[in-house]
């Protein structure tokens, strides 16, 4: 899902999200946001961006139960 605007000429505003559902695993929300402003029409265009990621478990991680292979948490 995405979303633009541009409320004043040179101004540009977008956001975002997406949805990320594992089997087994609760949904995964990773939101995104950002702005761009045309400082010198056509010569400089500053950006700024946020966002959050979700990194999907691999096999081990889903699957392995060995206490060997994990660290420590402190």
């Amino acid at each position: 899902l995405e979303a633009r605007a541009e409320p004043v000429p040179g101004l540009g505003i977008l956001v975002g999200a997406r949805t990320e559902k594992y089997q087994g695993l609760d949904a995964e929300v990773t939101p995104r946001a950002s702005i761009t402003w045309d400082a010198v029409p056509d010569r400089l265009r500053l950006r700024s961006a946020w966002g959050r990621a979700y990194k999907a478990p691999n096999l081990r991680e889903q699957f392995v139960d060995n206490p060997f292979i994990e660290s420590n948490p402190d």
